[in-house]
């Protein structure tokens, strides 16, 4: 009977928003990522991710989150190895039989291919216990600096409400 009752009343405290996330009293959904992966509320963060037999699940409420960063990491020396490359291949004699010139121009293309490959730009968010890393893809730093902004607005909005 103490079960039925308390699913009783967790069923009128909370309310299913139009993405599926479990609402609270007077939440609002103020962002969300492409399948909703990453869903900003104006009292919460929340994260899903599945992969390769694995999933993660992380929410946190504004109030707890203490900072946001981005961090882009690229390999420019992926870059200096692709000019090497099509340097060897430009400066083959033209009476070889081609080879080493195919081959500067092929490396070339997979030093190039991997340097574009391995970009990564990472949004993280940080409470005391727990860090959401979202991996951001074809997004400009502007545009995931916007997200930034979003959770920062309606974590300080959160904090004029309670106080």
């Amino acid at each position: 009977m103490a079960t039925d009752t308390a699913n009783l009343l967790f069923s009128k405290r909370v309310s299913y928003a139009a993405n599926g996330v479990v609402s609270l009293a007077n939440e609002q959904t103020i962002l969300t990522s492409d399948g909703n992966k990453l869903v900003v509320t104006s009292h919460r963060v929340r994260y899903v991710e599945y992969s390769r037999g694995t999933s993660q699940f992380t929410s946190m409420m504004l109030d707890a989150v203490v900072s946001c960063r981005i961090t882009h990491t690229s390999r420019p020396w992926l870059l200096a190895l692709a000019l090497l490359a099509l340097l060897f291949a430009i400066t083959r004699p033209q009476n070889d039989d081609g080879v080493p010139q195919i081959v500067g121009y092929v490396l070339a293309a997979l030093f190039v291919a991997a340097y574009f490959g391995t970009r990564r730009q990472v949004l993280e968010i940080a409470s005391a216990a727990a860090r959401i890393n979202v991996l951001v893809r074809g997004m400009t730093l502007e545009k995931t600096t916007e997200i930034v902004t979003a959770i920062e607005d309606a974590r300080a909005r959160s904090l004029v409400r309670t106080s």
